[in-house]
């Protein structure tokens, strides 16, 4: 959300020239409508499929969005597990969304393995966040294969429900107690979750940075080594 529009669009173009087909970018208000226009004609002529999250009304914004081909759909919501959320308020927000577009998923990226079966389902695509083997001290006794166990349930959940689940695997990101995965345990949360039955990976993040606070969690950029495995991989 921090990050302004030059910035996003170098990301993207990164992103797309290494191989990579997906971006998740949030639309401001000031972005709308030509600035969310011109992103995403210029994701389409790199190879890059959008989701789009935002705080405008989709109702507004949706009409704009849905004829792009570089559209790739919408976030209903994120981590609305954590946030509190009710998945009758969330399952209202797939509604709204898909009758402004029926044709393009809805997405809500989920942080709770416990109450996956209440939330998965309820968008078209349900995406499970999984972090890095420890992130912190206390989670200690958190599994090598805690990524695969918890896309394994997302992803059986959305096949009984005629739903789809992906994967936002948390490799890289700004919280007070972090350290960088190896390419090695990112390869393997990597196929986790594809074993497990993820239809697609995202990672986060390529840039996790507060512009306006001049605060820089992680970006990518300056990591140019592990860049260059993750095109490898």
């Amino acid at each position: 959300w921090r990050t302004d529009a030059a910035d996003r669009t170098n990301a993207m173009r990164t992103i797309g020239k290494a191989g990579y087909n997906f971006i998740s970018a949030s639309m401001r208000d000031e972005d709308f409508p030509k600035g969310w226009e011109a992103f995403l004609s210029d994701a389409q002529d790199h190879g890059v499929m959008v989701l789009t999250e935002t705080k405008m009304d989709w109702k507004d914004c949706i009409p704009m969005i849905r004829d792009k081909s570089a559209s790739f759909g919408y976030t209903a919501a994120d981590e609305p597990d954590g946030l509190g959320i009710h998945p009758n308020v969330l399952y209202g927000m797939h509604e709204r969304i898909k009758k402004e577009d029926k044709d393009r998923p809805t997405w809500a990226t989920l942080c709770y393995e416990k109450t996956l079966e209440q939330y998965v389902g309820l968008t078209d695509i349900a995406a499970p966040d999984p972090y890095p083997y420890m992130i912190t001290n206390d989670e200690g006794s958190r599994d090598q294969l805690h990524v695969y166990r918890i896309i394994k349930k997302a992803a059986s959940l959305a096949e009984a429900r005629g739903t789809t689940c992906m994967a936002v695997l948390q490799c890289f990101g700004g919280y007070e107690v972090f350290t960088l995965p190896t390419f090695a345990q990112i390869r393997s949360m990597t196929y986790q979750a594809l074993l497990a039955g993820a239809k697609g990976i995202v990672y986060y993040t390529f840039n996790d940075s507060d512009m306006v606070a001049n605060i820089q969690r992680f970006r990518m950029e300056q990591h140019p080594d592990l860049w260059q495995d993750m095109k490898r991989l």
